[in-house]
Order: structure tokens, then C-alpha cells, then sequence
């Protein structure tokens, strides 16, 4: 590998944070790379095989021969195919009914639930709804719910007292100035997170729904608009309405308009998701068809469409993931009686024409009590550690958007090592010495500090298969979420190259990223004196020694 891109972060929380049962993961993170030589293993031959058929409709691959590192004294040496994404081979996203659980997955007899009663790991419980982009007048859409977003200059009257926007102007004259009574009842004035939902009687639509929306430019667009789509997704459900319209008072520019779009579509079905399947009585999903009205139409439309209907799919399964609990997406470690498992997926892009190498590593700490160094005490929030997997989440939610839009001439792999930070007789104490496969020794002074040693293994492997740029998502420390809040995720880069790729990402999907300093001199409260180097260090900055660590351990 002639060079190396690396960059290291943490995952954080999506805005609104929903109620402590539920978690939904909105933002990425980034990783450093070292490349090591590592030993030859073959992974289980019946996992292969069930894996191969699994992931043949998503496009992606368990490599038939993998080099696995030679594990760290925390981990169990066993070679483990990609099997997490067997549960997504059956969910209604990829045409099939959902079913039992893999027996990797889940144990019947460990869930509480009751004998032979399916569960599924994965929800799919957003599918089967139709978007269209269609050039109609406002005035001719009939249906369930017509969703108009307007700005506040969309509002202004003129001096007839009349809307001046052309498209309000006509729907306010089809319902007979209900749109003018309405708007002055509600108070509403087209702002930014304004909304309001009014029933109609005789005009051919059943609900009215007036949509408030930030002015746009080309680093906002995405996040606007999604917000509408959010906005119209709880019509919908309060409504329970079958079909849906959106439309803009105002059209934006042809560029602006495809983004517009898919962010509305985005929105709807990321705001219709709601996990209920460890719920007796399931909510059923009434919306089946989205008509986005004012914004074009065209194949290069529906393909944005269909692009952001993919990209939602992944962020579904990511969510799914994250929120099943410890005893259905099986937990593994050394503490654990359940084995650890060591994941590889690959995708290679059609025609077999590879331009540039990636890798997306996610940490995948499926339940963290804290170990020996356990987490008590008010605030702790033990009962949430299911979601110290968000990470490794993201990285298979990628993997399922990545296998379905197979974007060419370049090569993905996702890894994840799958373990569980329990505390018991055969697990690591404080003061323990490990070792990580590049050779490096990490006295072990706080066993809560597990996801750095995990990543090890698999950052590591990762940088074996020839990549360019790793990509870590991994909810690290807390430390980040503190300072910037549950809408900002801080990262890590020792590339400017690769930092500045991110954050213009960040600004098309219409998230929030900021670079972080990896500070060296903060490297001193890592130093050991019986290793080379330590698992924890001071509690001011352990955001940026956290990153440190994983600098540090390969050299870079």
C-alpha cells in the first residue's frame, strides 16, 4: 500500500432523541490504518455457505479464503464469516417475509419470548412505498393528504390581500380561502419547523398539511427538505393515510431540485420507522405511495428517488440493528458464553474493474457493562449499552446500500470484530497486559476502555486487504457527545485530504461533522511503565486520547 489515508471519530445520536428504547444512529466516524503481516485462516465452512446465498441478493461476498489476524489475548481465536447480514436476506426491504432468526442470531430460549414465536433482527418495516415525481397542478391532486411547504416569503399578500405565490394563490381559490383562514387560525407563518394539519370536507382531499421550510442553498438543501419529509411522514401516520402529496409553493433550481427530492423522500421513510417488533401488538404502516409534486420529472428524478429510497433501506437496517437488545443480536467475548465473532464482507463493483480499495470498520461492542471497571451509578446508563454497536450498524447499513446502488471501480470491505465487555472469571482485569496483532503491548487500566482494544484487531486486518482509506465508525467515548450535543459528531483525521472529503459529504447528506485536534502532547497520561502503552488516560480530552490511541498503535 503506497499510501494511507487515515482518520479517526466517533458515532453520535440523532436530534430529538427518541425515547431510551429506541436509538437512532445519524452520524459516521473515521479511523486510522496500519498494515501488518498476519496469519492464514479459513472461516467455518457451514457459516460460508449460508452465507454466500444470503448475501448473493445484496451483491456482496464472504471472502472463500480470509486472512485473519492473530487475535489478541482478549479474543478467541475463531474465523467468522459476515452471518449478521443473513437476517437481512429476509426482510420485506429484499422481497421476502421476515422469518426466525439464524440461530447465531438469536436464542429462542434467552429472548423471553415465548416458544416458536418469531423475531427478526432486522424490522424492514418501512417497504413497499411508491414515490413519484409528477408535473400536475396543485389544484388537480386528490387524496389523503396534500403536504404544501412554503417559505415565509411564500406567505406574503399582496395588497388584495390575496397570496402573491402563484401555486398557494390557486389552492387558496380551489378551497374557497380556507388556505387564508387556516394559516391565520394556526398562526402560521411559514417558518422553519412550523407545520400544521387540518381536516378538509368536499374539496377531494381528505387532509391539509402547510409545511414550514428554511430558506435553501446548495450546503442546506439536504437537511431542509428532509425535515419536510419528516414533517409529512407524521401527517401521514396521524392521518393514517394510504397516499400522500408533497409540493413546494416554489420550485428551486433544476440543480437544487434533485437534491430536494430524495430529501423529501428520505425523510417520509426514515420518519415513518418505528421498531415494534418486540411489541405484542405491532403499528401497522397505512402509506403506500408519495406523489413529490413542483420539483420535475424525468428519469434522472427517479432515479434520485429510487437512490434515496436505497440509501434509506441501509439507514432502516443500521436502526434495526442498534435497537434489538443483547439477548436477541447475541452477544460474544471472552466473559461471555457465547464466542466472538470476527466479521468480513466484501463488495467488488461489477465488471471486476477495481480503481480504489476501501474499507469501513465498525465497532461492535454489543452490550458494554464496563467490565471490571463497571458502569454504576446515576447517569451511567447501563441499560443502554445495547447501542455500543451503533458503529458496526452503520457499517453493515452501508454495506446493504453499497450492495444495492454497486456503484463501479470501487472495491468495499466491511469488518467488524463482535464482542460483548462482560465481567466474569475468564475475563480481562485491571492491570492486565494484552497484546494486539501488530505486537504492540496495551496494559489494560480500564476494562471500560474496550472498544480501542477491539478495533485493534480489526483496523489492523483491515489495512491487510490493500486499502486506501479506512473509515472507523465507533461510539468511543462519551466525551464528544458532551461538548458538542446529540446533532454534531467531532472526528478525528491525520489526512487533510481525506478530512476535507468528509466534511463535504457530510454537508450533501445534511449532517453535521467537525475535525477534531489530535493533540500529541496529550499522549503523556497514555505512556505505561510495564507496556508500551496504556487503555485510558486522563479524563480531560479522552476524546483526543482515545483517537491518540489508535494513531499510536500503528505507528502513523
Amino acid at each position: 500500500m503506497d499510501r494511507i489515508l487515515k482518520s479517526t471519530a466517533e458515532a453520535e445520536t440523532a436530534s430529538q432523541a427518541p425515547p431510551a428504547s429506541v436509538h437512532r444512529t445519524r452520524t459516521l466516524a473515521l479511523s486510522c490504518a496500519y498494515k501488518i503481516p498476519v496469519g492464514k485462516w479459513s472461516p467455518i465452512p457451514e457459516m460460508s455457505s449460508k452465507v454466500a446465498g444470503a448475501n448473493a441478493t445484496l451483491g456482496l461476498t464472504t471472502p472463500a479464503a480470509v486472512d485473519f489476524p492473530q487475535v489478541s489475548q482478549a479474543w478467541e481465536r475463531r474465523a467468522v464469516s459476515g452471518q449478521l447480514l443473513l437476517a437481512a436476506a429476509g426482510t420485506p426491504a429484499l422481497g421476502a417475509p421476515t422469518g426466525e432468526l439464524p440461530v447465531e442470531l438469536g436464542r429462542p430460549g434467552r429472548t423471553g419470548r415465548r416458544a416458536g414465536q418469531p423475531c427478526s433482527a432486522v424490522a424492514g418495516a418501512i417497504a413497499g412505498i411508491t414515490f413519484s415525481a409528477k408535473e400536475i397542478d396543485i389544484s388537480g391532486w386528490k387524496g389523503d393528504v396534500l403536504a404544501v411547504a412554503v417559505s415565509e416569503k411564500d406567505m406574503s399578500k399582496g395588497s388584495d390581500s390575496r397570496f402573491e405565490n402563484p401555486n398557494l394563490k390557486n389552492l387558496d381559490d380551489q378551497l374557497a380561502g380556507l388556505l387564508s383562514q387556516i394559516s391565520a387560525e394556526e398562526g402560521f407563518r411559514g417558518k422553519p419547523e412550523q407545520s400544521t394539519l387540518v381536516r378538509l370536507h368536499g374539496f377531494g382531499l381528505k387532509r391539509l398539511s402547510l409545511v414550514g421550510i428554511a430558506p435553501c442553498n446548495p450546503s442546506s438543501v439536504t437537511a431542509a427538505y428532509k425535515a419536510v419529509g419528516e414533517t409529512v411522514a407524521a401527517a401521514a401516520k396521524a392521518a393514517r393515510a394510504s397516499n400522500a402529496a408533497v409540493v413546494l409553493a416554489s420550485k428551486p433550481s433544476e440543480e437544487l431540485a434533485l437534491y430536494a427530492a430524495s430529501a423529501i423522500a428520505s425523510g417520509i421513510v426514515l420518519g415513518l420507522y418505528e421498531d415494534t417488533r418486540f411489541k405484542s401488538e405491532s403499528k401497522k404502516t397505512f402509506l403506500k405511495s408519495v406523489d413529490i409534486m413542483g420539483l420535475g420529472s424525468g428519469h434522472e428524478l427517479d432515479e434520485k428517488l429510487s437512490y434515496a429510497s436505497n440509501i434509506s433501506s441501509g439507514v432502516i437496517f443500521g436502526r434495526d440493528l442498534v435497537n434489538a437488545p443483547a439477548n436477541v443480536l447475541t452477544p460474544v467475548a471472552a466473559a461471555s458464553s457465547n464466542p466472538p465473532y470476527f466479521i468480513h464482507l466484501c463488495y467488488k463493483p461489477p465488471g471486476g474493474i477495481v480503481r480504489t480499495k476501501l474499507a469501513i470498520v465498525g465497532k461492535g461492542l454489543t452490550f458494554d457493562s464496563g467490565g471490571y471497571n463497571i458502569k454504576i451509578g446515576p447517569g451511567s446508563s447501563i441499560e443502554l449499552m445495547k447501542f455500543d454497536m451503533s458503529g458496526s450498524a452503520a457499517a453493515f447499513g452501508a454495506a446493504k446500500v453499497i450492495g444495492h446502488i454497486k456503484p463501479p471501480g470501487v472495491e468495499v470491505h466491511f469488518i467488524v470484530a463482535a464482542c460483548e465487555n462482560m465481567l466474569s472469571g475468564t475475563g480481562v482485569r485491571p492491570g492486565d497486559i494484552v497484546t494486539a496483532s501488530n505486537g504492540k503491548t496495551i496494559e489494560v487500566n480500564n476494562t471500560d476502555n474496550e472498544g480501542r482494544l477491539t478495533l485493534a484487531d480489526a483496523l489492523v486486518y483491515a489495512c491487510n486487504q490493500g486499502v486506501e482509506k479506512v473509515i472507523d465508525l465507533a461510539t468511543l467515548t462519551d466525551a464528544t457527545r458532551v461538548a458538542y450535543g446529540p446533532d454534531i459528531a467531532g472526528f478525528f483525521s491525520s489526512s487533510d485530504e481525506l478530512a476535507k472529503e468528509i466534511v463535504s459529504a457530510s454537508e450533501v447528506a445534511g449532517e453535521k461533522f467537525w475535525r477534531m485536534p489530535l493533540e500529541k502532547s496529550y499522549w503523556g497520561s497514555m505512556k505505561s511503565s510495564v507496556a508500551d502503552m496504556r487503555n485510558a488516560g486522563d479524563r480531560l480530552g479522552e476524546a483526543i486520547t482515545a483517537a491518540l490511541f489508535l494513531k499510536q498503535v500503528w505507528n502513523i
